[in-house]
C-alpha cells in the first residue's frame, strides 16, 4: 500500500469515528504566518496519524505547510543585500 493510500485510509477511519485530526478545518497548517505554522506543528505531536502523515509528505514531496509536525514551507524572505 502506498503512503497516500495508507494516509487516506487512516484519515477516513478517523473521520468516520468522528475523531478527525487536529488539522481538519484549521488553516494554521497552511498559513503564510510562521507563528501559526509553529503552533500547528506542536499540535501534530498528539495526532495518531503522525507516522502516515510523515510518509505521505515524503511521498508527495511536500513544499508548503505543516506535515507530521514538520514545517515544509520555504522561507519567503528575500536574502539581505550586502552593505559596504
Amino acid at each position: 500500500m502506498s503512503a497516500t493510500e495508507s494516509f487516506t485510509a487512516a484519515l477516513l477511519t478517523m473521520v468516520e469515528h468522528d475523531t478527525p485530526p487536529p488539522c481538519t478545518h484549521d488553516n494554521r497548517w497552511t498559513s503564510d504566518d510562521h507563528g501559526h505554522r509553529a503552533t500547528a506543528a506542536s499540535l501534530c505531536r498528539t495526532c495518531p496519524l503522525i507516522t502516515q502523515c510523515s510518509q505521505y509528505a515524503h511521498e508527495i514531496k511536500a513544499t508548503h505547510g505543516v506535515w507530521a509536525g514538520h514545517d515544509y514551507t520555504k522561507s519567503q524572505r528575500r536574502p539581505r543585500e550586502a552593505t559596504s
